[in-house]
């Protein structure tokens, strides 16, 4: 699990019927302004994948430890 307080929070609601395979969603997350990429997040069936902006190496939360943390089973 990823260590350390998160910055910003967003949430987004989808109020149609969405399939998620195994590639899943890619979201491009941007700054407020819109001019520079913050990172890449790929919501999967197995998880959420998040790669900040110029690092090489994916954090990876799978949806079981997303449950255990929300519940503080940490």
């Amino acid at each position: 699990m990823a260590k350390g307080k998160p910055k910003k929070w967003i949430t987004a609601q989808i109020v149609e019927p969405v399939a998620l395979g195994k590639a899943g969603i890619k979201i491009v997350v941007w700054d407020k302004r819109g001019k520079t990429c913050r990172g890449t997040a790929i919501v999967s069936a197995e998880g959420i994948r998040w790669n900040g902006f110029k690092t090489k190496k994916w954090i990876r939360i799978s949806w079981k430890e997303l449950e255990n943390s929300a519940e503080g089973r940490d």
